[in-house]
């Protein structure tokens, strides 16, 4: 089966490179497709299905900040699969208006959101098929009618929900807590987003991180600055007085250690204990 495909994309290829529109490989680039679609979506509710397990996991051991972002990934992988549902109805309604196309050299009115939704979706979504698909409008059409679809001119007509759906913005907090309150109910838990930082704490708490941050590093500036406009003569005064503190802390350190030794040597207990240690270790010898 994958033979027979690659040999049309290559002729296909070929034939876009003379630069006229084809039908026929129009329509087989929209039934392609339609066919990666189901592939791509099939796979995608497996993966809807095992995050949604994990998420119920995480909120049965209480690990709600965990839920939360794990339930982030789930609700854009929903988008995405809300943006695959949207291509494949296009796909299918230019496939059955295709002559309206061929008879036409602008874009028909009723096909114009169609058309639109397809160009940009090329550009934000991994769908094998798509670019192809740019390439051909782009044939028909001319290069400032796809330019102005990706732009997101007044005169594009993509739908609000495909960009909307396709945008890298990540989840709003009540969303994201709508979400995993239905899925806590479907799998019959009385959870309560109480013990949920709001995201206008969170964003207190990195603020006040990053000003102590900001207020430690003006602080070794400062020192820095104040340190380099004293001059060489500054740091020759330190390294003398430095040098001078050495000395005289090593000669207290001999002053002491002397006064010790006399103080060993002038004490009685020291002299008593001499004299008896004598004659032990005499009487030891004859022993």
């Amino acid at each position: 089966m994958s033979m027979p495909i690659t040999r049309t994309f290559v002729t296909r290829l070929k034939e876009l490179k003379k630069r006229n529109f084809k039908p026929h490989i129009c329509k087989m680039s929209l039934i392609l497709v339609v066919s990666h679609i189901k592939v791509i979506k099939n796979k995608k509710h497996m993966e809807v299905h095992r995050m949604k397990e994990q998420v119920a996991q995480s909120l049965k051991k209480s690990h709600d900040e965990m839920a939360l972002i794990q339930v982030g990934y789930l609700i854009k992988e929903e988008e995405f699969l809300t943006v695959c549902d949207l291509i494949d109805l296009y796909c299918r309604f230019i496939i059955d208006r295709l002559q309206i196309i061929t008879r036409q050299t602008d874009c028909p009115i009723d096909l114009m959101e169609a058309i639109s939704g397809i160009i940009f979706a090329s550009e934000k979504c991994n769908i094998q098929g798509l670019p192809d698909l740019q390439d051909i409008f782009l044939v028909k059409y001319g290069k400032e009618f796809v330019s102005s679809i990706l732009e997101l001119r007044p005169s594009s007509a993509v739908h609000p929900l495909i960009v909307e759906k396709l945008s890298p913005k990540a989840p709003d907090f009540e969303i994201k807590v709508r979400v995993l309150s239905s899925i806590a109910i479907d799998n019959g838990m009385n959870w309560e987003p109480e013990s949920l930082d709001k995201p206008n704490e969170i964003a207190k708490n990195i603020q006040v991180v990053r000003n102590m941050q900001e207020n430690s590093l003006e602080s070794i500036t400062h020192y820095d600055e104040d340190s380099m406009d004293c001059g060489n003569t500054s740091w020759d005064r330190k390294l003398l007085q430095s040098s001078n503190l050495q000395k005289h802390n090593r000669n207290d350190i001999k002053t002491m250690s002397s006064n010790k030794e006399s103080i060993r040597t002038s004490s009685p207990s020291t002299q008593k204990i001499k004299d008896v240690q004598f004659p032990l270790f005499c009487c030891f010898g004859v022993r």
